[in-house]
């Protein structure tokens, strides 16, 4: 009921997701399964579409949920749940706050469970486009090259003609 109270708040009134970073945390830490099913499941009003795909400092609340947990939640509906967590885990670590550019340890555990990993890595801009930074974006995306192309290689297969297919067009940003 809670997380549903919180939801609809954030749905219907003037309240974001930062300003409830902490609540939103906590929730997900004490009842995470419940969390998960009530803030990635349903569908998002506008306004809300990417809940957990902003930045929260050191990361979503989704990203504080163990990988066992994880995994356990999106092997209940593969097809679905893989996706949606793939759109609220961060591709890459963070330290202090900042992203960094070598590929999150959790991103790639939930990664290797989902069968369909194209659809866990999503779409070239949410996945590589860092959500803040300072100095060169060009010296940030030739690093974030370096590391997925990396990880195609190693991970082959799907994910590797995943990254196949998105580099020209991070060529050309």
């Amino acid at each position: 009921e809670i997380c549903a109270r919180v939801r609809a708040g954030l749905e219907t009134v003037y309240l974001s997701s930062h300003d409830l970073g902490y609540v939103l945390k906590a929730l997900f830490e004490t009842h995470p399964l419940i969390a998960l099913d009530e803030f990635l499941l349903p569908e998002l009003r506008p306004r809300n579409r990417g809940l957990f795909e902003g930045d929260f400092g050191s990361g979503t609340p989704v990203e504080d949920v163990g990988a066992e947990t994880l995994v356990q939640w999106a092997n209940i509906d593969p097809d679905r749940r893989y996706p949606l967590l793939g759109k609220s885990i961060s591709m890459f670590k963070r330290r202090q706050g900042e992203e960094e550019n070598g590929v999150s340890t959790l991103f790639l555990e939930i990664l290797g469970h989902a069968r369909d990993k194209r659809a866990f890595l999503g779409d070239i801009w949410s996945r590589l486009h860092p959500r803040s930074w300072s100095g060169s974006l060009a010296d940030i995306m030739v690093r974030r090259r370096a590391a997925i192309t990396t990880l195609g290689d190693n991970v082959g297969g799907e994910v590797r003609q995943w990254v196949t297919d998105m580099l020209p067009e991070l060529e050309r940003w």
